[in-house]
C-alpha cells in the first residue's frame, strides 16, 4: 500500500519539483546577470582608473580660439601661460595639440577644439589648475577653462552631474566634483556629498520646496 501511495503521489512530487525548478532557474539566471553586470561595472571602473592615472600629466584647455596666432598650440601656450599666471612658477610642457573634430554652434560659428597639454609632471598640471581657480582667463571676451584629462567613462560620469550642479549653484551652493564622480556641495557651513546625479537632483528639488 505504501508503495502504491508513493507511486500515486510521485507525479505530484514531480510536478511540484518542476514548479520549484521553474521558479528557481529564473532567479539563478537573474542573479548571474546581476553579478555579471556588477562585475562588468567594477571591471570598467578599474580600467577607467588605470586610464585616468596614465593621463594625470595631461590637461585640457577649452576656449582658445583657432587663428594664426594659436596655430601652433605649444609655442602659443609657452608664451601665454606665464602671462596668464605670472605668480605660478615654472612648469614644463612636453607637447600640445588640438583634439577632436571641428564643430559649429547653432549659428554655424566654429567652436574652438580643445587643446590637450602633456606636462612633464602631474604637479605642473595641478599648478595650472590651482592658478586657474584663482584667476579667470578670457580671450575675445570668452572664458578659457582648464580641466583634467579623464577617460571617457570618468568624463561621462562627471558630466552627468551637470544639471544638479547648475540647480544647486542657483540655490547658493558651492559645488565641487570629487574624483572619480561624486558631488560635494557646501553652503552656510554645511557640507553634503552625493554619490549619484539622481541623489544630487533629488536634494536640489527638496531645497526648492
Amino acid at each position: 500500500i505504501e508503495l502504491k501511495q508513493s507511486a500515486c503521489f510521485s507525479p505530484l512530487r514531480v510536478r511540484h519539483t518542476k514548479n520549484i525548478m521553474r521558479w528557481k532557474i529564473p532567479r539563478v539566471i537573474g542573479c548571474e546577470e546581476a553579478t555579471e553586470k556588477g562585475g562588468n561595472r567594477r571591471g570598467g571602473d578599474k580600467v577607467a582608473d588605470l586610464e585616468d592615472r596614465s593621463r594625470r600629466d595631461n590637461l585640457r584647455i577649452l576656449g582658445i580660439p583657432e587663428n594664426p596666432e594659436t596655430a601652433n598650440p605649444l609655442v602659443y601656450l609657452l608664451d601665454a601661460i606665464p602671462k596668464w599666471f605670472p605668480e605660478m612658477g615654472s612648469i614644463e610642457i612636453m607637447r600640445a595639440h588640438r583634439v577632436g573634430p571641428a564643430k559649429e554652434d547653432a549659428n554655424h560659428k566654429p567652436i574652438p577644439r580643445p587643446v590637450l597639454l602633456k606636462l612633464l609632471r602631474f604637479t605642473d598640471r595641478d599648478k595650472i589648475l590651482g592658478a586657474a581657480r584663482k584667476t579667470m582667463v578670457k580671450l575675445d571676451g570668452s572664458p578659457v577653462r582648464f580641466v583634467p584629462d579623464y577617460s571617457t567613462r570618468t568624463f561621462r560620469r562627471r558630466l552627468a552631474f551637470s544639471n544638479a550642479i547648475g540647480a544647486l549653484q542657483k540655490l547658493g551652493f558651492h559645488t565641487f566634483l570629487l574624483y572619480p564622480a561624486k558631488l560635494k556641495v557646501m553652503r552656510g557651513g554645511t557640507t553634503h556629498i552625493f554619490d549619484t546625479p539622481q541623489m544630487a537632483e533629488k536634494f536640489a528639488n527638496s531645497m526648492k520646496e
